[in-house]
């Protein structure tokens, strides 16, 4: 079986796999959506031609590894090295690849740290497992830590940009699993739903290799996010650069007269949002943020819209917090902010459980909200790219 699914996605030459390939960007293109597509450096230097073309329609080329092997077994030095010469070949080649995906998103803790090394800006191995699927086979197959995200969105490790890829994939479902078209289509629509109501990212693995059995869900999917409308949907690579660029952010705020003016200084795309804004208020909306765009603002209150930390707090603990879009203050005094966290509730609880005891002010909070534009939601596709032929299949195996 697994022979025949082999020879249907791959041939001795590269026309099988470039008939696919050329049916994923049809789709891609039919929505005018970007995608990326990390690709195994021996395989982007065995296939220039093809991997130029895909470059040039709009899709983002990363790094996959320089040969599709288990970076959870390798230490520091071994992943930087490979990394630096995956790079290299790119290079080389003309290409100029930001991110890096590990084969099977097996990594270890010095992953991050090695890709920042070798120059990437940001790594994609993180597994967000959508509710319904975080089941035991799943957790061993994909090898997911004891406890995965349970926010969607990029976060900063070890110098680079951490982008969580969603599960269930086109491979979960169609292989694994063995769903049928209209079956994998609903569970994709569920999860667009679930991220665009949470204000969340969705980052999909959609491998060309399995675009005959997946296209058609992967275009119904395009179409819902298009019809939906206020989701931005882009690389992986303008995602790391945004949530770079979301480090400018910065707030000051002045109480006078029962009202807060808050200055901030931000990305010009960039859109704050203010929670607990009082329903006399007349730009209240009923919406859990009310997004406000300029410099300025007045809104009705006491205390500073800001989250009070110890003044001893961990600086990865406050970057954390900063990251979700929290202006945080060191302060003796947390009566005067609108939310704090103890010493203890740092130590003891992960950033889910702050944020969850920070949204539970009843004082007006501020925040930058995730993504440009004031956009509901983000959508990456993504997939990649380790075989073009049989005897690139066959040279992988050899190599293991």
């Amino acid at each position: 079986m697994r022979a025949w699914k082999l020879f249907r996605a791959f041939g001795l030459t590269t026309t099988r796999y470039d008939r696919l390939l050329r049916r994923y960007e049809s789709i891609l293109h039919s929505h005018s959506v970007p995608a990326t597509l990390p690709v195994t450096a021996v395989t982007l230097r065995r296939h220039p031609r093809i991997m130029r073309r895909l470059a040039d329609s709009g899709i983002e080329l990363a790094v996959h590894g320089l040969t599709h092997v288990d970076h959870s077994t390798l230490d520091l030095e071994g992943q930087t090295d490979g990394m630096i010469e995956a790079r290299r070949i790119f290079r080389d080649a003309g290409f100029s690849p930001e991110g890096f995906r590990c084969p099977y998103l097996w990594w270890n803790e010095d992953t991050p740290l090695a890709a920042h090394r070798a120059g990437f800006t940001y790594v994609s191995n993180q597994v967000y497992l959508w509710k319904d699927f975080d089941q035991g086979p799943i957790r061993r197959l994909y090898r997911v830590r004891p406890k995965p995200p349970e926010v969607s969105l990029p976060f900063t490790r070890r110098g680079v940009v951490e982008i969580p890829v969603a599960l269930p994939d086109d491979f979960l479902l169609a292989e694994f699993l063995a769903l049928p078209a209209e079956e994998i289509a609903v569970i994709w629509s569920r999860m667009l739903e679930d991220i665009i109501r949470k204000g969340e990212l969705l980052v999909l693995q959609v491998h060309p290799e399995l675009v005959s059995r997946c296209g058609e869900a992967l275009d119904r999917l395009l179409r819902r996010a298009r019809a939906e409308g206020g989701i931005w949907i882009a690389t992986m690579a303008n995602l790391a650069r945004w949530w770079r660029a979301r480090r400018e952010f910065q707030a000051t705020a002045e109480i006078e007269h029962g009202e807060i003016k808050i200055t901030v200084q931000a990305p010009p795309q960039a859109v704050v949002g203010i929670h607990n804004l009082p329903r006399s208020d007349p730009r209240s909306s009923g919406e859990s943020w009310l997004r406000l765009r300029g410099e300025t603002h007045l809104i009705p209150g006491l205390v500073m819209p800001f989250v009070a930390v110890p003044p001893k707090a961990a600086e990865e603990h406050v970057l954390a917090l900063e990251e979700r879009g929290y202006v945080c203050r060191r302060s003796h005094e947390p009566a005067k902010y609108a939310a704090h966290l103890t010493a203890g509730q740092l130590g003891d609880g992960g950033i889910d459980d702050w944020i969850r005891r920070i949204t539970a002010t009843d004082h007006p909070l501020l925040r930058l909200l995730p993504w440009p534009e004031g956009k509901r939601a983000a959508l990456c596709i993504t997939g990649d790219i380790d075989c073009v032929t049989l005897r690139d299949y066959a040279w992988r195996l050899a190599r293991k």
